[in-house]
This record gives C-alpha cells, sequence and structure tokens, in this order.
C-alpha cells in the first residue's frame, strides 16, 4: 500500500509561526513544484484531510506538537507527520553520541529549550502502523540571502584564499571546538520532499514503535 502512495501527489499542510522565513518558502515552493498540493495553516480540518503535515518546531511549532500530533492521531487514514526542528536538543550530548544513529540517547540543556526535544519526541512517539513519524534537525540554514551566513560568506569573497573567518568558540575558551552543521535550504527542501516518496523499510533507523530522526 506505501509503494502505491509513494507515486500520488499528496496533499500537504505546512503549520508554522515563520512562514516567511527561507526553510518554509523554499519547502513550500519544492513541494509545489513536485506537484504536491501544499496548503499553510493549522486548522484542525486541514490537517485532517491532509496526507501530509509538516510541522515546524521552531518558534511557537513547539507548543503545538501535542496538540497537532493528537488530531492526526485521531484520523483514520494513513499520514505522514514530519518535524522540522534545530538541534538544540542536542546541546548537552556526549561528544561519543554525536551520531544520527545515536538520535535516542541525544540530551538537551535544563533550559527551556527542553520543549524541543519533547516537541520531537511528540513526533517521533506517534509512529505507528497508519502513521510515519520523521523529525529533520539542521543546523545553520543558508541560501536565498544567506541570513546568519552572510558575514562569513562576504569575508570569503571579498579576502579570497586569505580569509580569516571570525568563528566564535563552543566553550569559550579560545578553541574552535564548534559541532555546527549547516545546510542550503534547497537542499533541506529536497529532503523533505525525499520524505514523501520513502516507505517505512527505507529508514534506516526507524522502526514500528519510533520515527526516524534525520540530521540534517
Amino acid at each position: 500500500r506505501e509503494r502505491e502512495r509513494e507515486r500520488e501527489k499528496m496533499r500537504v499542510v505546512l503549520i508554522s509561526s515563520k512562514n516567511e522565513d527561507v526553510v518554509s518558502r523554499t519547502v513550500v515552493l519544492r513541494l509545489e513544484d513536485d506537484g504536491h498540493e501544499v496548503v499553510i495553516g493549522d486548522d484542525e480540518k486541514m490537517i485532517k484531510h491532509a496526507e501530509v503535515i509538516v510541522l515546524d518546531l521552531r518558534g511557537e511549532g513547539v507548543s503545538r506538537a501535542r496538540e497537532v500530533v493528537k488530531v492526526v492521531e485521531k484520523s483514520d487514514q494513513d499520514k505522514l507527520v514530519i518535524g522540522l526542528s534545530t538541534l538544540m536538543s542536542w546541546r548537552n550530548t556526549d561528544k561519543d553520541c554525536l551520531e544520527e544513529s545515536k538520535w535516542a540517547q541525544r540530551v538537551p540543556t535544563e533550559t527551556d529549550r527542553g520543549d524541543i526535544y519533547k516537541a520531537e519526541n511528540f513526533v517521533l512517539e506517534a509512529n505507528s502502523e497508519s502513521l510515519r513519524s520523521v523529525v529533520i534537525g539542521f543546523g545553520l540554514v543558508y541560501g536565498s540571502g544567506e541570513g546568519i551566513l552572510e558575514p562569513y560568506f562576504k569575508t570569503m569573497w571579498t579576502q579570497g584564499e586569505n580569509a580569516v573567518l571570525p568563528i566564535p568558540s563552543w566553550n569559550g575558551g579560545g578553541e574552535a571546538k564548534n559541532v555546527i552543521p549547516s545546510i542550503h535550504a534547497e537542499d533541506l527542501a529536497s529532503l523533505v520532499s525525499a520524505c514523501l516518496s520513502k516507505t517505512r523499510s527505507d529508514f534506516k533507523f526507524g522502526t514500528t514503535s519510533n520515527g526516524e530522526y534525520i540530521v540534517a
């Protein structure tokens, strides 16, 4: 049945408090280019009728995760929930566990960033026979204006091979020990698109009791 759905164009709802940022815009454009029907909103009727729910877990999306998952779980049709998240839920993770396959061992801080961890788990634990769940955790997003990385790109463009990039240290001790992945917005959108055509058996670490966590 999942193989049949793989070839279909799907109804997608994007739930995000950041509708105009580069991630939301690029994801919508990519899915529409693929032929999917995409709407933006969080109306319960939209969620019930959609086959795919893309839930932005940044910002206000963190507080909406449980509510959205409850609506989805009541549905009697097959659905896919994709959570778009930051990597803050990994912030206190031991360096030996900084691998995608060890996502269940990720450790957040004790601050409010722990809410991201909880929101991710709401999505992941909703995984069932009729509901597939995926969380994509990503770091710095660049493209379509470069955003947060603009000063670094500008330095490289103007200084070339002699560029010295002022990368802040993770531990504040003057040593560059940062582990901060980055991804182009279009590559992130392509990953979201790929999730729509994948079936449960395609996921490397997902099982019937846990969703799939992808580090982008």
